[in-house]
């Protein structure tokens, strides 16, 4: 089980606990994921994005049970939670990005992933951890950046490092500063790294 978040203005409860999941659908989108075969589950498109990567990227068009019921097979298959298509993306990195809006479902992938050990500093372009992806894109992305840097490992230590240097050697912050100085709004992007 994932520790609770600390970060200013979160509550203290996992993303499944936040979710508010309506049984009757989740039984049906458990049932239905039931069926598939487990080797279809990590299978990717001539992309290699996963089934998982796809219904992020259309936004969930079944709703938080069917992102739950495909999560919950995709743990005991660890490698596909973490997988990458061809764009070096992972469905964590695509749910940071496709629905910012949407924090709980970002946090949701992660809590999984933290369920089977997964490393999230591990990097993407340049050098940059998901925490850089997100800073250098502005505040629109503020809200899922919150929810990943308030996770917490059992013994206390951010799950995320917001104080990761990528190959320019920028950390978080600085990526974020210098989006802002090219002209993307960082400002309470930079108001929640500082509070850090």
């Amino acid at each position: 089980t994932c520790p609770m978040p600390v970060g200013p203005g979160l509550e203290p409860r996992t993303a499944k606990e936040r979710m508010n999941l309506d049984p009757n659908k989740k039984l049906l989108a458990l049932r239905a994921l039931a069926m598939l075969p487990t080797e279809q589950l990590p299978s990717g498109d001539e992309d290699l994005d996963t089934k998982l990567m796809i219904m992020i990227a259309k936004k969930l068009p079944n709703g938080y049970e069917y992102l739950y019921a495909l999560v919950h097979r995709l743990e005991k298959i660890p490698a596909a939670l973490a997988a990458r298509n061809k764009q070096n993306q992972s469905a964590l990195l695509l749910a940071c990005l496709y629905m910012p809006d949407q924090p709980l479902v970002a946090r949701f992938i992660a809590d999984a992933l933290q369920n089977v050990n997964y490393d999230f500093d591990e990097v993407y372009e340049d050098g940059n951890t998901i925490i850089h992806e997100l800073c250098q894109r502005g505040d629109k992305y503020v809200d899922v950046l919150a929810e990943l840097v308030s996770m917490r490992h059992t013994n206390g230590q951010p799950c995320f490092n917001i104080h990761l240097h990528n190959h320019s050697g920028g950390t978080p912050l600085l990526v974020a500063v210098k989006a802002h100085g090219n002209g993307i709004n960082c400002s309470r992007t930079l108001e929640f790294l500082i509070r850090q």
